[in-house]
């Protein structure tokens, strides 16, 4: 039987989230209490001026929010994302990148994170939560109701513990989920 190390896991959910990201045509969102939930800031409380509008996943948090969380100045990768994805990068290229995916009616891949070896589970984040990671990346994965949130943060610098800031983000986004 073949068996996958987390780190090889966190690889491929990330390439697969990137290559998920390209450029697409913006699509309409059945769902409207997951493109704009309640309570979601406008852009005049987002952190650069010129930032537009965002939709889908990225409502969920500003970049004012992020840019507090995370303590960088911070910005969404793209608002024409998908209404079930949202990247958010540092303004300056270098630090901390959170990628995060919610979907609907489905459990992600929490059942898949939580049978990885090292995976550490968290209690007082949605039903429940499983974390995966280490230096550089780790891997959040949370169950609410029937809906999960899937967290990706990195930092190759090595510098900062990453678990406590997941954990901030993940709260930040279970309170709109």
């Amino acid at each position: 039987m073949l068996r996958v190390s987390a780190f090889h896991s966190l690889a491929l959910v990330a390439l697969l989230v990137i290559t998920g990201c390209a450029k697409k045509e913006p699509t309409a969102v059945s769902d409207t209490s997951a493109s704009s939930p309640p309570g979601t800031a406008t852009s005049a409380t987002q952190s650069a001026p010129a930032a537009a509008q965002s939709t889908g996943a990225c409502s969920y948090i500003t970049e004012a929010e992020a840019t507090v969380i995370l303590g960088q100045p911070s910005k969404y990768r793209s608002t024409e994302g998908t209404s079930s994805n949202c990247i958010i990068d540092p303004v300056s290229g270098q630090g901390i990148s959170v990628d995060f995916t919610i979907e609907r009616n489905s459990r992600g891949i929490f059942d898949f994170l939580s049978t990885q070896k090292g995976a550490e589970k968290l209690s007082g984040l949605g039903d429940q939560a499983v974390w995966t990671g280490g230096k550089g990346m780790g891997q959040l994965a949370v169950v609410k109701g029937g809906n999960s949130m899937n967290l990706t943060i990195s930092d190759f610098s090595g510098k900062t513990e990453l678990k406590p800031m997941g954990q901030a983000v993940a709260q930040k986004l279970l309170a709109k989920l």
